[in-house]
């Protein structure tokens, strides 16, 4: 699993590359951190291959680390499997899920 983020303006960016999994879980909860400086962190899955229980997990520990904040965070573009993996899990009632980022500010 490969992790870049970037910032703009109040809004955070984390892009997440190959299979979540535990080894690299830590990185990847670390960059939720601050989540309480930002309007919104957007969690980019598009080049996400795989995706599991440890994606679940760490949904349900930012939800209890974050109770108020974790709502920010936006799920984009994940694959079918994921969003079924959402569904199945409810964890779609939760986060919000997007198509693609387009959805969240729509061209004008």
């Amino acid at each position: 699993m490969e992790i870049k983020s970037f910032v703009s303006g109040s809004v955070k960016v984390v892009l997440v590359e190959g299979e979540i999994n535990r080894i690299h879980l830590k990185v990847l909860f670390d960059e939720f951190r601050f989540l309480h400086l930002f309007s919104e962190v957007l969690l980019d899955l598009t080049a996400v291959t795989f995706a599991g229980s440890t994606f679940v997990n760490l949904l349900s520990l930012l939800r209890s680390r974050h109770p108020v904040d974790f709502r920010k965070i936006k799920l984009i573009n994940p694959s079918v499997g994921i969003r079924e993996l959402l569904t199945l899990t409810q964890m779609d009632q939760l986060y919000p899920v997007f198509a693609e980022e387009e959805e969240l500010c729509p061209v004008q």
